[in-house]
């Protein structure tokens, strides 16, 4: 017999998407996310969060425009990954995957 607290496992020390990828996912989920909500989210902090948008912004993933006393995130859907490995993938099609995967995992 097995009780709840066996199928409790501890997290792992490493993750397969990294901290840049979890924003970037987020933002296309939430584009009016604040600061303070994606890093809660995340559970990061709100530097590491910032930190993390300015690169991708650097990068031309996201673009980062003032609307009042907030910023606005607007992704580039065609931005291509750095990696050789996947660098062929639009940004779209990893985004689209992952909805997809998403929704059929959702219990119905």
């Amino acid at each position: 017999m097995t009780s709840e607290s066996d199928d409790i496992r501890p997290m792992p020390s490493w993750t397969l998407v990294t901290s840049h990828g979890l924003a970037l996912l987020y933002v296309a989920d939430h584009p009016d996310a604040t600061i303070r909500e994606i890093a809660a989210a995340l559970a990061l902090t709100e530097r590491r969060v910032a930190d993390l948008i300015r690169d991708l912004a650097a990068e031309g993933f996201v673009t980062v425009r003032r609307r009042g006393r907030r910023n606005v995130y607007t992704l580039n859907w065609d931005a291509r990954f750095r990696h050789p490995v996947i660098a062929e993938i639009p940004f779209r099609a990893f985004v689209d995957l992952w909805r997809r995967s998403r929704t059929a995992a959702k219990p119905r």
